[in-house]
């Protein structure tokens, strides 16, 4: 079976340095901030501050020394509820483990936003680029000259709709505490970098399913029989997408001659939220018109702005007579269509 499924990885990191960096409200000269650098993934923005440490004795830092005061003003337009900038603050430590700030409060969780802050100090010789884990950080913790520390920031938008997807822009500012020492910094994150698209894949049938006697591309096809149990339909696991997204679903599909009642394509779509699961009306259910030649389907929809999953089935229906098969299945976004940049 040829099938595939085409969408974009949702992988995007870009970095952004910044040179000169004031620390205007900073009070200990032992520690400085040599170097500052952010990148979004998806929904969340990751800070790494490259710290310098100019103390002659080294220091002994425990989790509880190090923390951050944080303070924002959020929003992002293409989230209908975040359009409007809204106040985030929250005072994180490396031992309590991710801070919440509400950004929207609301007793129903499909409105409910908040943004998480959580803190990672590592040391090595070169800065990584990846995000390490909050766990990963070693205490008790050794500030030492000549050593390369680094203490990364992460900030995550919480919301079952949009924080996959949407990261929170606006100004922050930041007062970090390591130690005794005090660093004050604001950082600009005003510019969304690219739309993120979830990284998913179709599921591949099981093998009894499979028939190597029919196919448009070698070596078989997805198989379905009226007159036996269990084949009269298949379903593809639940796909997460993005929100307000056009697709374009392709595949060939024949039908055998004389089949009865009616073959069909249907493409269904979802929200998922934490406490619940609901039926949207988008989607669409095509009837598969003609018999005894490979024919192709072409159909181009567009998700809904609370759609967070999609399913796709094939099914017979009304009959007990009948075979169909379905092969080179792809599916993939338009962005030019999605209103997305």
């Amino acid at each position: 079976m040829g099938s595939a499924i085409y969408l974009s990885s949702a992988w995007l990191v870009l970095w952004i340095s910044f040179a000169g960096i004031p620390s205007p409200d900073s009070t200990c000269p032992r520690l400085v901030i040599a170097d500052r650098q952010a990148w979004q993934h998806n929904g969340q923005w990751t800070i790494r501050y490259q710290l310098e440490y100019r103390g002659e004795r080294p220091e002994q830092l425990s989790a509880h020394d190090v923390g951050v005061d944080y303070a924002a003003w959020v929003a992002n337009s293409r989230c209908r509820s975040h359009a409007v900038p809204r106040r985030s603050l929250a005072r994180a430590t490396a031992d309590e483990g991710p801070a919440v700030a509400m950004v929207i409060d609301s007793p129903n969780e499909r409105a409910r936003c908040r943004e998480r802050i959580s803190l990672c100090l590592t040391s090595g010789a070169e800065p990584s680029e990846d995000r390490p884990a909050v766990k990963a950080s070693p205490f008790p913790f050794e500030l030492a000259r000549g050593r390369t520390t680094c203490l990364y920031v992460t900030l995550e938008h919480d919301h079952f709709l949009h924080g996959n997807y949407d990261p929170l822009l606006g100004e922050r500012d930041l007062v970090l505490h390591i130690g005794s020492c005090r660093l004050h910094d604001t950082v600009v994150l005003d510019a969304e970098q690219a739309p993120a698209m979830p990284r998913i894949k179709l599921s591949t049938p099981p093998r009894e399913r499979m028939d190597a006697r029919q196919y448009h591309s070698a070596p078989d096809s997805l198989y379905l029989a009226a007159d036996m149990p269990g084949y009269q339909y298949f379903r593809f696991d639940d796909m997460p997408v993005r929100y307000g997204t056009s697709f374009r679903l392709r595949f060939w599909y024949l039908i055998a001659v004389g089949s009865e009642g009616s073959c069909h394509a249907r493409v269904m779509e979802y929200q998922d939220t934490p406490n619940a699961w609901y039926r949207l009306d988008g989607g669409f259910d095509e009837a598969l018109p003609s018999q005894g030649r490979w024919e192709r389907f072409e159909q181009t929809f567009h998700t809904l702005r609370d759609t967070t999953t999609i399913a796709l089935d094939f099914r017979i229906i009304g009959a007990n007579v009948g075979e169909l098969w379905i092969d080179d299945i792809e599916l993939e976004p338009l962005y030019a269509d999605s209103g997305t940049p």
